[in-house]
């Protein structure tokens, strides 16, 4: 999920948008690519849970890098598996459901992976067609930027940034799966003297009778050599 933020992002250094707003976009994906950067110097502790209708299914944390060519690099540290149910039959329903589950959350991901590996053409294609606005209400004192029809015709997203410093406060993405709708929110946080991060990814999805949430938290930053 943090490869989704630092995609669809860069892809702002691509665009060139027929208006004013070009310098604002521009301005944006540079403050990025120096905060993307500047995270490099880090590492940290990853947390991912996925609930089922309310049921936490799969619980795991993990330490994450990036390595020297630039690529997050994720070192388990445990993982949560579900309780174990007493009798064949219960075993056997649980098996399934668990079975069902996974192939949702692998669904999603694959999903979510359309996202990242946008084509230059579809980058140029979806940002040329960004809005910008400035924020209003929670959002003032922000720049708000849409894009519809990113990946799939009639998807949206939506980033909100800084207006004074370009860094990045949240994005979203409304699409589907399988004509079930499918929302993941990004909330950005800075650390002290430092770069903003990825604090907090949420996928939301209700799809084969099954309301599934993949949460990702990351937190525990260090400096590396610090």
């Amino acid at each position: 999920m943090r490869r989704l933020a630092v995609v669809l992002l860069a892809a702002l250094l691509g665009a060139e948008p027929a208006s004013a707003q070009s310098g604002q976009l521009r301005a944006m994906g540079e403050t990025f690519k120096r905060n993307r950067q500047e995270l490099h110097d880090y590492t940290w502790t990853q947390r991912t849970e996925v609930t089922v209708n309310g049921e936490v299914r799969e619980l795991t944390l993990a330490h994450v890098r990036y390595d020297l060519d630039g690529n997050l690099q994720k070192t388990p540290i445990s993982e949560q598996e579900e309780k174990k149910v007493r009798g064949p039959i219960r075993r056997r329903r649980a098996k399934k459901k668990q079975k069902k589950a996974a192939q949702l959350n692998q669904d999603l991901r694959d999903l979510i992976r359309t996202y990242t590996q946008f084509t230059p053409q579809q980058m140029h294609s979806a940002f040329s067609r960004a809005s910008v606005f400035p924020g209003e209400g929670e959002a003032e004192g922000m720049i708000q930027v849409q894009v519809r029809s990113v990946v799939r015709e009639g998807d949206s997203m939506y980033m909100w940034a800084d207006a004074l410093t370009g860094r990045m406060r949240k994005f979203e993405i409304l699409t589907s799966l399988e004509g079930e709708p499918v929302k993941v929110i990004t909330e950005f946080r800075d650390l002290e003297n430092g770069p903003t991060y990825p604090a907090r990814t949420t996928v939301h999805t209700e799809t084969k009778g099954k309301a599934m949430v993949i949460k990702t938290e990351n937190f525990d930053h260090t400096r590396q050599g610090g």
